[in-house]
């Protein structure tokens, strides 16, 4: 494989924490995946990546992320003002604007413009959450998330094969820090969802539990060993609470299990070229409980 392609290119047989949801879920949509377009990024993804950014590189990020000035886009003129204000300024590019072309339509092709060189639109409620968010972070009440997240190395990317099937195996760890006597991986999430009770059921629908144990196993493979994993949890909504988790050792441990027999699996699928469908195709009971 290309050393050039990007973390998120889809390749198949492949392994990823991702590839391995889809199959689990079911050989064939993690066929079906590996095979697609790349996803194309959401809003809420955006401002997640950018969350990130500001929290941990907050001087890229101000290279990176702009709000667009709010002006009055009701004559060819002041849209004409507009594109100077931001294409102009930002990137100095000449750009006349049409006298068909619409108030929403400008703001849209500045928006690709600018992404295009490397910046990007945010909203600015989206923005002032973001700074309120890494205010309250900064909070005594808040020492102990503040301290994970400041420390280490941020997006580290760990690339490996795996030794029992050979399968090229990748992971994306939002930070590690690696100081003798204080080894952290920690996963930064963004959710209103941050009470203890609350978290325990999104964490596993969300697969937090296959996250932990495959960065585990990202690690390990690189002679590296987290003496504690965690989970920074912060809410987007006043009064901007964080909290930190820890996944079970035992459901770390039953997922790194199953991790190693789904890439087995994997092995097989690739091998042959058969992709099951859901429950391998079989019937199986459901699991229902008398009220």
């Amino acid at each position: 494989m290309s050393e050039s392609l990007s973390y998120y290119t889809r390749v198949l047989g492949e392994a990823s924490n991702t590839g391995l949801g889809k199959f689990r879920s079911s050989p064939l949509e993690y066929y079906e995946w590996s095979l697609g377009a790349d996803k194309r990024s959401t809003k809420p993804m955006r401002s997640g990546t950018a969350f990130h950014l500001a929290l941990h590189k907050p001087d890229e990020f101000e290279r990176k992320y702009i709000v667009l000035p709010k002006m009055s886009l009701n004559s060819i003129a002041k849209k004409q003002d507009f594109a100077d204000a931001t294409l102009g300024e930002l990137i100095n590019l000449d750009y006349s604007v049409s006298a068909d072309e619409s108030a929403d339509g400008l703001r849209e092709t500045v928006a690709r413009i600018l992404s295009e060189r490397d910046i990007f639109v945010l909203e600015q409620p989206d923005l002032d959450t973001m700074h309120r968010m890494i205010e309250s972070l900064n909070k005594p009440c808040h020492t102990l998330a503040q301290t994970i997240v400041s420390r280490g190395t941020k997006e580290l990317e760990l690339r490996w094969a795996d030794q029992a099937t050979g399968i090229a195996c990748k992971a994306l760890l939002d930070s590690w820090d690696g100081e003798p006597g204080y080894m952290v991986e920690s996963d930064l999430k963004r959710t209103v969802k941050i009470t203890r009770r609350a978290m325990s059921y999104d964490a596993r629908d969300r697969g937090y539990d296959h996250q932990r144990a495959w960065y585990r196993r990202a690690l390990r493979e690189h002679g590296l060993e987290p003496t504690l994993q965690f989970l920074v949890c912060g809410c987007p909504e006043p009064p901007y609470l964080w909290a930190v988790y820890q996944v079970p050792e035992a459901r770390i441990c039953y997922c790194y299990d199953q991790h190693t027999d789904e890439l087995a699996r994997l092995r097989q699928c690739l091998d042959t070229n058969t992709w099951n469908t859901i429950n391998y195709g079989e019937a199986v009971e459901l699991n229902m409980r008398n009220e």
